[in-house]
């Protein structure tokens, strides 16, 4: 009988041991995804800034071709005014 007690002790030492262990891991797990939620957190929203640069810069340009097209056609019309 001390043989089966000194078994079952050995083994719900052993399951106690385990089960800390695995309770230490998840928490170390959940550290961890926390830190990268907040990682993942950050790069969205430098994305979402530099969409909106890109959507500015975009615009700029759109605006600036449009620009240069009406300089371009005041140049020929200008350039229809010299006379050869």
């Amino acid at each position: 009988m001390d043989t089966n007690n000194a078994a079952t002790q050995d083994h719900n030492e052993l399951f106690t041991a385990n089960s800390e262990r695995v309770t230490s891991l998840c928490d170390k797990y959940d550290e961890q995804l926390k830190i990268y939620e907040g990682m993942i957190r950050d790069k969205d929203g430098q994305v979402k800034a530099l969409r909106a640069i890109q959507a500015a810069n975009d615009k700029k340009i759109a605006d600036l071709e449009k620009q240069l097209k009406e300089m371009m056609g005041e140049l020929h019309d200008m350039n229809d005014l010299v006379p050869e």
